[in-house]
């Protein structure tokens, strides 16, 4: 399982394993993955699918374009100790 636990939502239908997936954008974004789904030929569910299956990945699972989460350090108190 990814980073957190989810709980998957039910088919779109009994005849597909599909999933719906909702995001908001701004209108400029939303013109512009509609031009690039257009121009690739695809729907822009098949074009999303795309770019996340070419997605590269580093060793912890987290997109390689992607910052690395902050460290956080324990609050005082909270320390682990080791044994």
């Amino acid at each position: 399982m990814g980073m957190s636990q989810r709980q998957l939502p039910r088919p779109t239908n009994a005849s597909t394993d599909l999933r719906i997936l909702k995001t908001y954008v701004s209108s400029e974004t939303w013109s512009d993955v509609m031009d690039r789904a257009e121009s690739a030929g695809l729907s822009v569910s098949r074009y999303l699918s795309a770019l996340i299956d070419r997605d590269e990945l580093d060793s912890d699972g987290r997109p390689v374009w992607a910052e690395p989460p902050p460290r956080t350090e324990p609050l005082p108190g909270m320390e682990t100790t080791a044994a």
